[in-house]
């Protein structure tokens, strides 16, 4: 729940704050009641209660984040996406193409998260489906006490016997005898 609502702040605070570039431009000049003023627009928006002491912390963060993304150049964190247009404004050029990529990345998994959930769901029905399938004839081909179940299994077994697949069957032609040139074998 709660990196859910930290989502949600980000995003409406990184959608207000652009109405205060004196909050977001490095020594944009006084400060006075502005962040007191965002974190009321922000409680609004939100329907719950967030501090201007809460917005300043956040701000401060997200400021310190895009800094050293834009030196480092990599991130697994997807919070400093709703701030894109803030590494812009402040020209971490590097920031700007890590988040760029992670939010298409995002997307994509977005889509790809989707359409493996439907995908395994039509699955599990198909399979479903299959085993029904599968069942309902196991269940029509075991042993029965009805009238017709002993004359289908003789019918099965004659279907199954050598002389139903035509193997012919020699009488024994007696012992084997030695090929030419070899002799016999005798136990002594």
């Amino acid at each position: 729940m709660s990196t859910r609502c930290d989502e949600e702040l980000h995003e409406a605070l990184s959608r207000l704050l652009r109405d205060y570039p004196i909050l977001w431009r490095p020594h944009g000049g006084p400060i006075v009641g502005q962040y007191k003023e965002l974190a009321e627009k922000v409680s609004n928006e939100l329907q719950r209660q967030v501090s201007a002491e809460k917005v300043k912390n956040t701000l401060r963060k997200t400021r310190y984040r895009l800094q050293r993304l834009d030196r480092q150049g990599t991130s697994n964190r997807t919070k400093s996406c709703a701030y894109l247009w803030y590494a812009e404004e402040l020209g971490y050029v590097r920031a700007v193409e890590v988040l760029s990529t992670l939010i298409e990345t995002e997307k994509f998994r977005g889509f790809e998260k989707e359409d493996t959930l439907k995908a395994r769901k039509d699955f599990a029905e198909k399979m479903g489906e299959e085993m029904k399938a599968v069942r309902n004839q196991e269940d029509n081909d075991g042993p029965s006490t009805s009238v017709g179940a002993a004359p289908a299994q003789k019918q099965r077994r004659r279907e199954a016997s050598p002389e139903a697949v035509s193997i012919k069957q020699e009488p024994d032609a007696g012992p084997l005898t030695t090929a030419e040139g070899e002799e016999p074998f005798y136990e002594l």
